[in-house]
């Protein structure tokens, strides 16, 4: 059995949670952004792709304080599932569930977020996917050819252990 005491102070504002600091924040990204969309006070519509619960649980309960709408799947072939059922599946005519970026786990049974998101890459070539969708890989393989093979399948990638703050970052 164990404790531990965490001293914190809360946030005062919603700016003060989505403005990361810049010198603490590395920047992975090697891409400019696909698409520039305005989302007020951060409300994103995010699929969480992560086998984990805890992670998942966490995660998400961060990023609905911070007014988004999240959305799980447990591992790739559920995420593909989702995404059959957004409006960027060309038989929804853009009327399906709202979605922005998926944060998609790197290793998860099943269907690892590498292999599913090249799977979403071939469907967006098929027409398939009308739209670009936006994948931010989750891993905490973060060695530079890891880096270069989660930049090849998607757009952006954050290092595990990250906070909310990051997160919002590299979706903004």
């Amino acid at each position: 059995t164990f404790a531990f005491y965490i001293k914190a102070r809360r946030a005062t504002s919603q700016e003060a949670l989505t403005q990361p600091n810049p010198s603490s924040t590395p920047s992975t990204s090697r891409r400019p952004p696909i698409r520039q969309r305005s989302f007020p006070n951060g409300a994103y519509h995010i699929l969480i792709v992560e086998d984990n619960l805890i992670n998942q649980r966490v995660l998400s309960k961060q990023l609905q304080r911070l007014g988004c709408t999240v959305h799980i799947a447990n591992q790739g072939l559920e995420a593909l599932a989702f995404i059959r059922t957004s409006r960027f599946w060309s038989e929804n005519a853009g009327v399906g569930r709202e979605l922005d970026v998926v944060l998609m786990d790197w290793e998860m049974p099943v269907c690892d977020g590498l292999t599913a998101t090249k799977r979403l890459r071939e469907m967006e070539q098929q027409g398939l996917i009308t739209e670009h969708l936006t994948v931010i890989a989750t891993t905490a393989n973060a060695r530079p050819e890891q880096v270069d093979m989660a930049f090849a399948a998607g757009d952006d990638l954050l290092a595990k252990p990250f906070t909310v703050v990051q997160v919002m970052a590299k979706i903004e």
